[in-house]
């Protein structure tokens, strides 16, 4: 005789091959072994209408959650695949953003920004090549706290054009006396557009070779 303790994982019930390679248990199994469970019960002491009902709510609950999961697993590949599709709109434009690089084109200019300390309202621009020689330094002003643009005309100290390719773009200003570096943004040209392989979203390729994430275009051009 089963008392009022069974524990309907002990109970012996044929056994069945899975369905579909499935191991969990689905609303089919777990409706049988809760008749099972009432067939098998001591008559005595039969399953309190509380504990029936509270396995009914248990079930429930996962059921409910395994769904939900379902859904916002469907509702992230869908923001995914409309985040992609966007992102793909900026193939072939320019978007700033924060780099110590920029790149010379062949019309000989290379513009961006500079990111202004709350207490200065103007920087130094130093560009330099691979070797790390000094090409040009210019001054740029711009609000305090805010973005500074800047644009290079391609010349260098002499006077002369620069060849095309990648420079090194360096910024400082002046703070309490002392020359302090701040950050510099660059306008790039995205040749591409790829999937995050962790799924965390889209990633945009750089004329330069940088991989960026959407959250780290500042602007777009």
């Amino acid at each position: 005789m089963i008392g009022s303790d069974f524990d309907i994982g002990n109970l012996a019930l044929p056994t069945q091959s899975p369905k579909s390679g499935r191991d969990d248990l689905g609303q089919e199994q777990f409706l049988e072994l809760m008749i099972a469970q009432i067939q098998n019960q001591d008559p005595f002491e039969p399953i309190e209408n509380g504990a029936f009902v509270g396995q009914l709510a248990q079930f429930s609950t996962v059921t409910g959650i395994s769904e939900i999961s379902k859904s916002v697993a469907a509702l992230s590949d869908a923001l995914l695949a409309n985040q992609t599709i966007q992102a793909s709109t900026m193939i072939g434009r320019s978007v700033l953003v924060e780099t110590p690089i920029g790149v010379l084109d062949g019309d000989g200019s290379l513009s961006g920004s500079v990111e202004l300390p709350l207490d200065a309202a103007a920087a130094t621009v130093r560009i330099t090549d691979a070797s790390g020689q000094l090409v040009r330094e210019f001054e740029i002003v711009g609000p305090p706290g805010g973005l500074a643009d800047y644009e290079w005309d391609g010349m260098n100290r002499a006077g002369e054009p620069a060849a095309p390719g990648k420079y090194f773009v360096e910024a400082f200003s002046k703070s309490g006396g002392k020359e302090l570096g701040v950050a510099t943004f660059a306008h790039m040209r995205v040749v591409s557009v790829s999937i995050d392989p962790s799924g965390a979203g889209s990633l945009i390729q750089t004329e330069d070779g940088q991989s960026l994430r959407l959250s780290q275009v500042r602007a777009v051009k």
